[in-house]
């Protein structure tokens, strides 16, 4: 992987960590640790920047959804949160 670079490798790593942990039959957490500590500073470094950007990429996932849910439901017009997200961020 040492050819790989910027967002390229961000992207083929969060493909593998994911993948890895949704395949429990082939690697499970601990192999994945034990595999870490071959990593050096600068993969060790490569692969949290891709599991930070991995974990935003969860969160605003969830964040759209939760917001689409609001709004299939009646709980919020699409308009309306616009408007109080806009506010808060001005607050």
């Amino acid at each position: 992987m040492s050819d790989l670079t910027g967002e390229n490798f961000n992207n083929q790593y969060k493909i593998v960590v994911s993948g890895m942990l949704n395949e429990k039959e082939k690697l499970n957490i601990d192999d994945i640790i034990a595999s870490l500590q071959s990593l050096d500073n600068n993969e060790r470094a490569r692969l949290q920047s891709a599991l930070f950007h991995l974990q935003n990429d969860l969160d605003l996932k969830e964040a759209i959804s939760e917001g689409l849910d609001d709004i299939k439901n009646g709980r919020v017009s699409s308009h309306e949160a616009v408007m109080k997200e806009i506010k808060e961020s001005y607050s």
